[in-house]
């Protein structure tokens, strides 16, 4: 059978490894491990203090987040629209400068050979 450890347990290996890491010289990287560790220890269950305003809070930021990443994504449809196209005027750019250059390269060879 696995024991499982108490949060109390866990609590006292976390101190105990804190403590073993600032005798290292780690101490901000420590401080900031406990800061974490006090901070989710400390935390209450959300649930309990969950009322019909901060639910419909919750669902406004939701949708208010789906609302900005659709806005997003449409930015990011039109930039990719505009892309092609200015690719596409590229290509006929190209396309009609080497025709040209074809051309010219042909003349000159033409003129060359009597």
């Amino acid at each position: 059978m696995v024991k499982i450890p108490s949060l109390d347990d866990l609590k006292k290996m976390g101190t105990d490894l804190i403590d073993s890491a600032k005798t290292i010289k780690f101490n901000e990287m420590v401080d900031k491990i406990k800061t974490g560790i006090d901070s989710v220890s400390s935390k209450k269950n959300p649930a309990e203090n969950m009322t019909d305003e901060t639910v419909k809070k919750v669902f406004e930021d939701i949708f208010s987040a789906i609302n900005e990443l659709t806005q997003a994504q449409a930015a990011q449809v039109t930039a990719t629209r505009k892309l092609e196209k200015q690719l596409e005027d590229l290509a006929k750019i190209v396309q009609n400068y080497q025709k040209t250059s074809a051309t010219t390269s042909e003349s000159k060879k033409e003129e060359k050979s009597p």
